[in-house]
C-alpha cells in the first residue's frame, strides 16, 4: 500500500511541473465562468456547455497519453517490470490519478456554478441536486473515460500514430462529434457521444437534465469494457496476473458488462431534442396521426362509475386498472369500445376473472363480451397493459405528465389521443370524464408533485371528480402563495405573480359575467414549459380543470409583458375545453375563442389589434363556414356593438353545451342576433 501511495503521489509531483496542466485548468473555468456571465439561467448553462466538456475531454485523453510517455522517455517500463508488482501498482497509481482530477474538475465545475447562481438569486431548489448528478455524469465519468482511453492507447501503441489516433477517438466521443461525423453518421455519433445527448438542444425546465438511468448504463459500459481490455492486456503482454485470478475478474467484469448492456439494449424514452434528434416530438405524433380520418363529436351511451388503478412508472408505463361502467343506451350491445393511447399494449382484459378476447388497433380497444350488456346494467373489466406515453406526455423516472385529458387509462370517449386540424397541426382531443367518477390510485414511482386526488398515505390516492386524475412530477419548485399552490420552473425566480394572478382573476370573473360560467381562481397552477411546437397554438397552452389551471407560457416569469396574449390561451380553457365541447371543425372553437378574447381586450382597453381578425378571413372555409367567418369579421370590425357581440357570445356558448355545435346554428344565431330579436328568446 506504501509502494502504491508513493507512485500516486510521484504522479501527482510530476504533472504539477507542467506548465501546460495549470494553463489548462485556470482556461478552464475561465471559459467556464465566461459562459455563466452569458447566460440567464442555471438549466440553460448546462445544456450549453459541450464546448466546454468536448474541451475538456481533449486534455483528459492527451493527459492519459502523457502520464504513460513521460516514463516511457525515461525506460522506466522496463524498471517496473523488473520488480514485483510495481507495474501494475503503478498503473493503478495512474489510473486513480485520473480518477482523482476529473473528478476534482468536476467538482470545480459544479462549485462554480452553485455559487454563481445562488449569488444571483435564483431560488434553492431540486435542480442543484440534478445539476449536481448532470456534472457528475457528464464531465468527471466523461473525463475519466477519456484520461482510460488515452492511456489505453499510450500503452499498447508506441509508434507515432499515439497522436493521431489521440484526436480521432475524442473526436468520436465528444458531445460535438455529430459536427464532424456529419448528417450521414448521426445515429452512430449519438451512439458514441459521451457527452450531453442533447448538445444544442434546449432545457426543458418540466424534464430537467438527460440523467436518466440509461446514459449511466452507457457510460458504464465503457468503463467496464476499458477495465477488461486493460485486464486482457496485462495478461496477454505482461503475464502480470495469475491465470485463476485473471478469469475471476475477467468473469465478474464480463457479468457487470453483460448486466448493463442488457440495460442498455431495453427499450428507453429520452428526452431528444435539438440537432440529434429523429425529429421533433410533436412530428412523431405529427406523422402517426396524419393516417387517422377525421374523428366525428362522440356519443358516449358508456358511463364510468370507478377506476381502481395500480400504477408503476419507471423505465415505462405498467397498469393494472379495474373499472366499472354503466351502459346508458337503450339497447343491449356484446362489444365495448374505448380509447387508450397506442403507446400503452393491452396484455390482458378479464370479466370476473376470466380473459376476453380484443382487439387493440391505434388508440381504440374493442372489448367482445361473453354476454349482451343490457342497457342499465354495469360492467366490471380489468385491462393490463404497459408501455411508452406519448412523447409529449411523458411518464418515465425523470417526468410524470400524465394530465386528466390525455387518455393515458381506458377511456369511453373513443376519439383518439390526438387529431390532425384543418390547418394540418396536431392537437389533442380531450378525454375528461365528464361526470362524478370515483378513483382509487396506487402508484409508485418519481415522487409526485401534484395529484388531484386525496392522499391516504405514500402510495395510495382516492378522491371522486368529474374531469379524471392528473399526475405530475418534474424538475419543478411548489411555492404556496396567497392559498393557491404554485408549481413552476426550478430554475425561475418565481417574479410577477401578482400581476399575473390581478390579470387571470380579471379573466375568469370577466368570463362568469359575460359567459355564465361559475369558475373560480384555480388552487394549484402548475406552470409548465412549452412541450412542443404545436403548443404554439392558443387553445392548446392552458387547460382548467378541477381547481387547476394547466398553463404554458414562453418566459419563465409569471406575469409577461404583453397582456392581451393571456385571454386568447385562457378563454378556450375556461369555456369550452372545461364543458368538454366535442366538434366536429376546431376552426369552430376557434371562432368562438378568438372572438371573446378579441372583446376582452378592447373592453379592458389593453389591447385590439386588429391583425388579430385577420384569421377569420385567412382560415381555410367554405360554404356557410366562410360565410359565417366573414361576417363575424365584419362585424366585430364595427364600432359600437361590443354589448351585441358579448350577448352573441354568451348566446353561443350556450348552444355549444347543448350540443349545437354546426355552422349553421350559429349562422341562425348570428342573424338573430344582428336582428334584434328579444335575446331571452334566441336559444330554445
Amino acid at each position: 500500500m506504501k509502494l502504491f501511495f508513493n507512485m500516486l503521489a510521484i504522479t501527482f509531483k510530476e504533472m504539477q511541473r507542467q506548465v501546460f496542466f495549470w494553463i489548462i485548468l485556470l482556461g478552464y473555468l475561465a471559459y467556464e465562468l465566461m459562459g455563466l456571465l452569458n447566460t440567464a439561467a442555471p438549466g440553460d448553462f448546462l445544456l450549453s456547455t459541450s464546448f466546454l466538456v468536448q474541451g475538456g475531454l481533449l486534455f483528459f485523453v492527451f493527459l492519459g497519453v502523457l502520464v504513460i510517455r513521460l516514463e516511457d522517455q525515461h525506460d522506466l517500463r522496463t524498471i517496473y517490470l523488473t520488480i514485483n508488482k510495481a507495474f501494475l501498482i503503478n498503473l493503478c497509481a495512474k489510473i486513480i490519478f485520473g480518477l482523482i482530477v476529473s473528478f476534482v474538475y468536476s467538482l470545480l465545475t459544479y462549485i462554480v456554478f452553485f455559487i454563481y447562481y445562488i449569488g444571483k438569486n435564483f431560488p434553492l431548489t431540486h435542480l442543484y441536486i440534478s445539476a449536481f448528478y448532470y456534472t457528475l455524469l457528464y464531465f468527471a465519468f466523461t473525463f475519466l473515460i477519456g484520461y482510460f482511453l488515452g492511456l489505453m492507447i499510450a500503452l499498447i501503441v508506441k509508434n507515432k500514430l499515439v497522436f493521431p489516433l489521440t484526436i480521432l477517438i475524442w473526436l468520436a466521443i465528444g458531445p460535438l462529434n455529430y459536427v464532424f461525423l456529419g448528417d450521414a453518421l448521426k445515429k452512430f455519433s449519438r451512439i458514441l457521444n459521451l457527452g450531453d445527448p442533447n448538445p444544442d438542444g434546449k432545457y426543458d425546465s418540466l424534464y430537467g437534465f438527460p440523467i436518466d438511468s440509461f446514459y449511466w448504463y452507457k457510460h458504464s459500459v465503457w468503463i467496464l469494457s476499458l477495465t477488461l481490455l486493460l485486464i486482457i492486456y496485462l495478461k496477454l503482454i505482461h503475464q502480470l496476473l495469475k491465470q485463476r485470478i485473471f478469469l475471476i475478474i475477467t468473469l465478474i467484469l464480463s457479468l457487470l458488462l453483460g448486466g448493463n448492456l442488457y440495460q442498455l439494449i431495453r427499450d428507453w424514452q429520452v428526452l431528444k431534442t435539438g440537432e440529434l434528434s429523429d425529429q421533433p416530438r410533436e412530428f412523431e405524433e405529427q406523422d402517426y396521426y396524419s393516417t387517422y380520418k377525421k374523428s366525428a363529436a362522440n356519443h358516449i351511451s358508456v358511463v364510468p362509475i370507478s377506476y381502481k388503478i395500480d400504477l408503476t412508472i419507471k423505465q415505462g408505463v405498467q397498469a393494472n386498472v379495474y373499472v366499472k361502467f354503466l351502459h346508458n343506451n337503450h339497447a343491449g350491445v356484446k362489444k365495448v369500445q374505448m380509447s387508450l393511447y397506442h403507446g400503452f399494449k393491452v396484455q390482458k382484459v378479464k370479466e370476473s376473472g376470466k380473459a376476453l378476447p380484443f382487439i387493440q388497433k391505434k388508440d381504440s380497444i374493442i372489448v367482445t363480451l361473453p354476454h349482451k350488456w343490457k342497457a342499465k346494467e354495469y360492467l366490471k373489466l380489468n385491462i393490463k397493459y404497459e408501455g411508452h406515453s406519448s412523447p409529449l406526455f411523458y411518464a418515465n423516472e425523470r417526468v410524470v405528465f400524465l394530465p386528466y385529458y390525455f387518455n393515458w387509462i381506458p377511456s369511453v370517449n373513443t376519439a383518439p389521443s390526438f387529431e390532425i386540424d384543418s390547418s394540418g397541426q396536431l392537437s389533442r382531443n380531450n378525454h375528461q370524464v365528464n361526470t362524478d367518477t370515483i378513483y382509487s390510485l396506487t402508484y409508485k414511482g418519481r415522487k409526485l408533485d401534484y395529484c388531484n386526488l386525496t392522499a391516504k398515505s405514500n402510495h395510495q390516492w382516492d378522491g371522486t371528480s368529474r374531469f379524471g386524475v392528473t399526475l405530475l412530477s418534474g424538475e419543478l419548485q411548489t411555492k404556496k402563495r396567497e392559498g393557491t399552490t404554485l408549481l413552476f420552473s426550478g430554475q425561475s425566480k418565481g417574479e410577477f405573480y401578482a400581476g399575473f394572478k390581478k390579470t387571470i382573476t380579471r379573466i375568469i370573473e370577466s368570463v362568469n359575467r359575460d359567459l355564465g360560467q361559475q369558475l373560480q381562481y384555480p388552487k394549484t397552477i402548475a406552470k409548465l414549459p412549452l412541450l412542443s411546437i404545436a403548443e404554439n397554438k392558443n387553445d392548446e397552452r392552458a387547460w382548467y380543470g378541477e381547481k387547476l389551471l394547466l398553463l404554458d407560457t414562453p418566459s419563465d416569469r409569471w406575469m409577461l409583458p404583453d397582456a392581451s396574449f393571456y385571454p386568447y390561451i385562457l378563454v378556450p380553457a375556461l369555456t369550452w375545453k372545461h364543458e368538454n365541447i366535442q366538434v366536429r371543425d376546431r376552426d369552430y372553437t376557434e371562432a368562438f375563442s378568438t372572438m371573446y378574447a378579441y372583446l376582452y381586450n378592447k373592453k379592458m382597453k389593453i389591447s385590439h389589434e386588429e391583425n388579430v381578425l385577420t384569421w377569420y378571413s385567412e382560415v381555410k372555409s367554405q360554404g356557410v363556414k366562410k360565410e359565417v367567418l366573414l361576417s363575424l369579421k365584419r362585424w366585430l370590425q364595427t364600432p359600437g356593438k361590443e354589448q351585441e357581440q358579448l350577448i352573441f357570445c354568451k348566446k353561443w356558448l350556450q348552444q355549444m353545451k347543448q350540443g349545437k355545435t354546426a355552422w349553421e346554428d350559429v349562422q341562425k344565431l348570428l342573424k338573430l342576433v344582428k336582428e334584434g330579436i328579444n335575446n331571452e328568446h334566441i336559444v330554445h
